[in-house]
């Protein structure tokens, strides 16, 4: 995984790991902003907050901020505080460097399964949408037939159809889209706090 051309090395100063993190996190598209948001939450593990953690994440959410930025800003600050916050604590309990990388690769890996459940349920969903509109729409099977489309077929088959095919192989172009997501965020993850980075921030004084 190549750096991001625009990291800049870190100061050590306490905190600024952590800061790193959630900034990487909070760099990602909206729906992988989201994935990657609720992994932390979860894996941060912060007593009876979990809840309230994630209403102020969807708060915070672009859609939010369309509606309301002053909430939704504000929302923001909460949610970066209560993170910070926890990572903090864990940080003086086990030692900034080592919640970073836990917290990194948990984060990371998650959304690389993530990635590949979401290309095959975005595939499958769009395929099966797509029998299933016609098996719903007698006329446009009829019309369909006449041009040579599902011969031989009635609805009841491409329901059956619609099923079988969410087994199948995921298109390219599915692939492409979230996968190119998911690789440039992972290049802006290594950039910031990568393992150079944080032994960079070590030798710092961190």
């Amino acid at each position: 995984m190549e750096a991001d051309a625009g990291s800049d090395e870190p100061i050590g100063a306490p905190g600024e790991l952590n800061e790193r993190l959630l900034d990487a996190v909070g760099g990602a598209g909206p729906q992988l902003r989201a994935v990657a948001t609720t992994l932390l939450i979860k894996a941060l593990d912060v007593p009876g907050e979990e809840i309230t953690l994630i209403e102020a994440m969807v708060a915070s959410d672009d859609a939010a901020a369309m509606i309301d930025p002053a909430a939704a800003a504000e929302a923001a600050v909460e949610l970066h505080g209560r993170l910070l916050a926890r990572l903090g604590q864990l940080g003086r309990e086990h030692g900034e460097a080592a919640v970073v990388r836990s917290m990194r690769g948990y984060v990371t890996g998650q959304v690389e399964r993530w990635a590949t459940r979401a290309v095959d349920d975005a595939d499958n969903r769009r395929r099966a949408e797509r029998f299933l509109a016609w098996a719903e729409r007698p006329e446009q099977l009829e019309a369909a037939q006449r041009r040579g489309l599902f011969a031989g077929m009635d609805p009841d088959e491409l329901r059956r159809l619609a099923a079988t095919r969410a087994e199948e192989p995921v298109t390219p172009e599915t692939a492409v889209a979230v996968w190119s997501e998911v690789h440039g965020w992972l290049a802006r993850v290594e950039g910031r706090l990568g393992d150079r980075v944080i032994a960079a921030w070590e030798r710092a004084g961190g």
